[in-house]
């Protein structure tokens, strides 16, 4: 991982205004993560309910890596602006009951290739919908720690700075 770069992707949310809320989807983390006292994790618990929480906990264990887990850094809620809602969200059923509401996605993270792009709430899966997928520079890596370069994918950049991917 390139040193830094956790610290670049909250620097980057702090800095964009158009962003309301921040959903960490950190795939084949071990399970206990889930049951952690972070406001990532209790917040999406109270946003989904008991029953899809649980059942979001069942995925998890059957995919589950021993020794993997969220950064600290990213997990760090005083390092975000105040006026940020904090949750943890995997899978689009999660999502269902207030997607109408979502506008536009910022992805950060690393493993383009393999997660960002691909996993249940990547990049993929929101193809598929009306919501306009943005990215700001440097903030998603390749697998081989190299960053994406939106210029070279078919983007289109904004006044604002960042990217937005054309569908």
């Amino acid at each position: 991982m390139i040193p830094g770069f956790h610290h670049n992707i909250i620097g980057a949310i702090n800095a964009v205004e158009k962003i309301d809320t921040v959903v960490i989807s950190s795939y084949n983390i071990e399970v206990d993560e889930l049951y952690s006292d972070n406001i990532f994790y209790t917040s999406s618990k109270d946003i989904i309910g008991e029953s899809l929480y649980t059942l979001k906990c069942d995925h998890v264990k059957t995919e589950q890596k021993p020794g993997v887990f969220t950064s600290n850094i990213i997990l760090n809620n005083n390092l975000y602006r105040n006026d940020l809602k904090l949750t943890s969200h995997l899978y689009p059923y999660e999502i269902f009951k207030y997607i109408q509401d979502i506008e536009s996605v910022f992805f950060f993270g690393s493993a383009w290739d393999i997660c960002v792009q691909e996993r249940p709430l990547g990049v993929d899966f929101w193809k598929t919908t009306d919501v306009s997928l943005c990215f700001t520079p440097m903030s998603c890596l390749y697998a081989n720690d190299s960053y994406v370069n939106f210029q070279k994918l078919a983007t289109k950049k904004n006044p604002g700075g960042w990217y937005n991917l054309l569908k």
